[in-house]
C-alpha cells in the first residue's frame, strides 16, 4: 500500500489519459522542487486505495530554559509515523543527515533564544517539522533586593504600600485576599527582611517604621531632623536607608556620607550597595557603590547622550534616578529613568525643542562590578515619558519596565535587546513592579490597586487576574484626587499629545528637576524648572517666568 500527499495525488490525477506526470499541464521546467517539498510538508495525506493514512507528526518537545553550557536533551520521540530524524539546533549547527535516533544532547555556549527545529521523515519520504524554543541564560546567582513600593515576603505573600492611603497591604498570592495595616503619614518605600520584618520609610516625619508581620508592635526609628529617609534595603539583620537631606546612608549606627539628593538603594552581588542621586546634573546621571562595612564609595556615571533628536530617540541626560535593579545572574543593573534633552534648543544648538523631542522614558544598564555604563544598551521608549520602576524575570531574560505617565508596562527582551510587548492601561501612576509566582504585580499608586497579571499576558493580551485594593476608602477628596491624577498622567490626549509629557515629569513629587531648559523657541529663553512645593496655585502670583501664564490650565 502506498500513501501520497493530496497535492501530489491531485497533480497526478489531473494528467491526460496515457500521459506521464511530466507531460500534463506542468512541464518539467516549471516544477519548483522547494515548492513541492513545502506542499508535501503542509498538505493533508490521502491514501491511494482509500484506506486511512498513517499520520506523520513531528514533536520537538517543550520549550526549555537552561543555563549557559548546560547539557540540553532535545527529544523527538513523541513524533508519529517517523522513520528518521534530523535536528537543527538554531545556533548555526545542525545534524548533517537524518538518523534513526529521535533524541540528541547539545550545549549552548552563549546566552540567547534558540529555535531548535526537528524534521522527521516517514519511510515513504513524507516530511514534517516542529520547533522548541531554548532560552539560554547565565545561571541565577543573585536574589534582587532593592528599594520599592512592593516586595515579596515569601512564596505565599506580597506586601505593598499606599502612600496617600498610609497603608501596608499584605496579599496572599494564592487566594489574592488582602490584609491591611496602618502606617504613619506618607510612607514612600519598603524592604522585607527574613520573611517577617518590613521596613517602611517616612521622609516627611524623618523616621523609619519596622513592622513585624508576625504580630509584634511597630517600631519607629527617628533618623534625625531633616534626614528625609527614602530608599531602604535589607542588610544582614538590619536595614540600610538613604537619607536624602544630609546625603548619607544609615547602616545600623553608622552614617556614611555618600552624595547629594540620595534616593534609591539596592544590594549588589558583591555585598556593596548601589545608591542613586535622584536629580541629575546637566552633565551626567550619578550613582555610588558603597561598602557598608567601611563607608568607602565609588562613583558611577550615566553619560550625557550627545545624539541629535530623531523621531524615535533623543539626546540628553537620564534623571529622576530612583530604582536600581540587579539581574538574577548578577551581570547587569538596570536603572529606569527619564532622559531630559537639555542640550537641545534654538540657543544651545539651533534646533527647536519640540514637545516630542524634550524627554523620553529610558533604561540605562550598568556593570555591577566595575560600575561602567553599557551605553550602547541604553534603551529609550518612543511615546513614553518616564520609566518609573523595573523588575527582572526569574532568569533575567526579560526586564519589565513601568512608565508612570503612560500607564503601561513594557517588556524588554534582554537576550535580543528588543522590545517584546506592552501592557496598556495598567492603572494610574504605576510606581512599583514585582515578578513573583509566575505573575507580574503592578502597584498603580493613583488607582489605589495592586494589579496582577499572568506573565503570558504580554503574548495573549489577557486582562489582569485581579485588582487588589490597597485602601479601604479613597483617602483624598474627589477634586484633590482628580487633580493629582491629571498632574501625573500623560496617556489622556486632552492632557498630552503622544504620551510624552505630564506635569510630574518635570515636577515629580511637586518639586523641580533642577535642570535648565532651552525654551527660546517659545519666547522664554533658558529657564530652570521651578519647584511647586509650598505654592498656593495662583495665590503667589504668576505661574511662569515671564508672567505670561496666569492660570494653571495655561500649561
Amino acid at each position: 500500500m502506498r500513501w501520497l500527499p493530496a497535492v501530489l495525488l491531485s497533480a497526478l490525477l489531473g494528467c491526460d489519459d496515457g500521459a506521464t506526470p511530466s507531460s500534463g499541464g506542468m512541464p518539467d521546467a516549471a516544477v519548483d522542487q522547494a515548492a513541492v517539498d513545502a506542499a508535501r510538508d503542509m498538505a493533508p495525506e490521502v491514501a491511494v486505495d482509500g484506506a486511512a493514512a498513517v499520520a506523520v507528526v513531528a514533536a520537538a518537545g517543550p520549550d526549555q530554559a537552561v543555563d549557559v553550557g548546560a547539557q540540553v536533551l532535545l527529544d523527538g520521540s513523541a513524533s508519529q509515523g517517523a522513520h528518521s530524524f534530523q535536528w537543527d539546533f538554531g545556533d548555526g549547527r545542525r545534524q548533517e543527515a537524518p538518523g534513526a535516533e529521535p533524541a540528541v544532547t547539545v550545549r549552548y555556549v552563549a546566552p540567547g533564544r534558540y529555535r531548535a527545529v526537528l524534521t522527521v521523515y516517514s519511510a515513504d519520504g513524507r516530511r514534517r517539522t516542529d520547533g522548541a524554543l531554548i532560552t539560554v541564560t547565565h545561571p541565577p546567582r543573585h536574589t534582587p533586593q532593592h528599594s520599592a513600593t512592593l516586595a515579596a515576603v515569601d512564596a505565599h505573600r506580597v506586601v505593598a504600600l499606599s502612600t496617600d492611603g498610609a497603608t501596608l497591604t499584605v496579599v496572599d498570592t494564592e487566594t489574592l485576599t488582602a490584609t491591611r495595616r496602618a502606617t504613619g503619614p506618607q510612607p514612600r518605600r519598603l524592604a522585607v527582611r527574613d520573611g517577617r520584618w518590613v521596613g517602611v520609610t517616612r521622609p516627611d516625619d524623618d523616621l523609619v517604621e519596622i513592622h513585624d508581620l508576625d504580630g509584634g508592635a511597630v517600631e519607629e526609628r527617628p533618623m534625625g531632623p531633616g534626614a528625609a529617609p527614602f530608599g531602604i534595603v535589607a542588610l544582614g539583620d538590619d536595614f540600610a536607608v538613604t537619607l536624602q537631606g544630609p546625603g548619607v546612608v544609615a547602616v545600623g549606627q553608622h552614617r556614611w556620607p555618600v552624595g547629594p539628593d540620595l534616593r534609591g538603594i539596592a544590594a549588589l552581588p558583591d555585598g556593596r550597595l548601589a545608591v542613586t542621586r535622584w536629580r541629575s546634573t546637566p552633565a551626567q546621571g550619578e550613582l555610588w557603590a558603597l561598602d557598608p562595612a567601611s563607608g568607602a564609595t565609588t562613583p558611577w556615571a550615566l553619560a550625557f547622550d550627545p545624539q541629535l533628536a530623531s523621531d524615535t530617540e533623543i539626546g540628553g541626560v537620564p534623571t529622576w534616578l530612583d530604582q536600581v535593579v540587579v539581574s538574577p545572574a548578577g551581570t547587569e543593573a538596570a536603572v529606569p529613568a527619564l532622559q531630559a534633552n537639555v542640550g537641545q534648543g534654538l540657543f544651545l544648538n539651533g534646533e527647536r525643542l519640540d514637545f516630542d523631542l524634550a524627554l523620553r522614558a529610558v533604561v540605562a544598564f550598568i556593570d555591577p562590578v566595575t560600575g561602567a555604563e553599557r551605553f550602547e544598551q541604553r534603551k529609550q521608549f518612543d511615546g513614553r515619558g518616564f520609566a518609573s520602576a523595573a523588575a527582572y524575570s526569574p532568569r533575567g531574560d526579560y526586564l519589565y519596565v513601568a512608565t508612570r505617565g503612560s500607564r503601561t508596562v513594557e517588556r524588554l527582551d534582554r537576550l535580543t535587546g528588543t522590545a517584546s510587548g506592552t501592557l496598556l492601561d495598567v492603572g494610574f501612576a504605576p510606581e512599583g513592579l514585582l515578578v513573583h509566582g509566575g505573575r507580574l504585580w503592578v502597584e498603580a499608586s493613583l488607582s489605589r490597586a495592586l494589579v496582577v497579571y499572568d506573565l503570558d499576558a504580554f503574548d495573549t493580551g489577557a486582562d489582569p487576574v485581579a485588582r487588589v485594593p490597597l485602601v479601604d476608602a479613597e483617602p483624598l477628596e474627589p477634586a484633590l484626587r482628580r487633580g493629582k491624577v491629571l498632574f501625573n498622567d500623560s496617556a489622556d490626549p486632552r492632557l498630552s499629545r503622544d504620551g510624552y509629557i505630564a506635569c510630574a515629569h518635570c515636577h515629580l513629587d511637586g518639586d523641580g528637576d533642577n535642570l535648565v531648559w532651552d525654551f527660546t523657541d517659545r519666547g522664554e529663553g533658558l529657564r530652570n524648572t521651578l519647584s511647586l512645593l509650598g505654592r498656593a496655585g495662583t495665590g503667589h502670583g504668576p505661574l511662569h517666568w515671564s508672567a505670561n501664564f496666569d492660570e494653571v490650565q495655561d500649561f
